[in-house]
């Protein structure tokens, strides 16, 4: 465990050696003013009328879309960067092993984009209070998707996401994917939220939600682990090269 530690300590002094982390909270900055504009009148969780599920919403949904957006950023940083420098070639030569590695490069880029989006969504909010005189507290169920789901889901993708950037010699491919996944993603969830609510309870959809992205975290969790298994420093080195 002290070696993953190592290597997320690392890593992130890098991110903010490179300016990455001021890069990032100038994207959250703006993202989040995004959203307010998306949540002016006329929109679509407004005009549902219950502030419940407008909450519960809003951090469930914005903050999983920021988190992977600044993931993202962040794995070009951690993973890509350092392929192409060749830096790989160090890590490999000592006694750590590949999931060592990318663990603690994903725990990096997991632990700065959550906190940032949390900042940033949390910002949002604020000013929903100011500007709209909404004063919006999450449900017990909201709380669990901030501190167990979104989180937990989170940190499996970005474990996976690093995985294929190890073991892919293409990795441009995987652009489209992240691309056309988060995108998709946001467009498709926020335009069926009020669909979905016209055949069930508040309640269920933010159950659903959360149990759905436990379930999708535990497989990705599973699949990552068998891939790691099968890769190795040296099937790495020679496709960085």
């Amino acid at each position: 465990m002290s070696e993953v530690l190592a290597i997320m300590k690392k890593d992130t002094l890098d991110m903010f050696r490179k300016g990455r982390i001021f890069l990032i909270l100038l994207f959250s900055t703006a993202f989040s003013t995004f959203l307010l504009r998306l949540l002016s009148d006329g929109s679509p969780i407004l005009s549902i009328g219950k502030k419940q599920v407008m909450i519960d919403t809003l951090i469930t949904v914005f903050l999983l879309a920021l988190t992977f957006i600044v993931i993202s950023i962040f794995c070009e940083v951690l993973f890509l960067e350092e392929r192409v420098s060749g830096s790989y070639e160090v890590l490999f030569t000592t006694p750590l092993n590949i999931g060592q590695i990318i663990t603690g490069k994903a725990l990096a880029s997991f632990v700065f984009s959550y906190v940032m989006a949390i900042s940033a969504v949390t910002g949002m909010l604020i000013s929903l209070y100011i500007y709209k005189s909404l004063f919006l507290i999450p449900s017990i169920m909201g709380f669990v998707g901030v501190f167990v789901s979104i989180p937990f889901f989170s940190f499996s993708f970005v474990r996976l996401y690093g995985t294929l950037m190890f073991s892919i010699k293409n990795v441009q491919n995987l652009y489209v994917f992240r691309y056309i996944f988060i995108f998709g993603g946001i467009y498709g969830i926020t335009k069926s939220i009020p669909i979905i609510l016209k055949y069930t309870s508040p309640n269920y959809l933010v159950i659903g939600i959360n149990v759905t992205l436990l379930i999708t975290g535990a497989i990705i969790l599973i699949t990552t682990n068998i891939l790691i298994s099968k890769i190795s420093n040296e099937e790495i080195l020679m496709r960085c090269r």
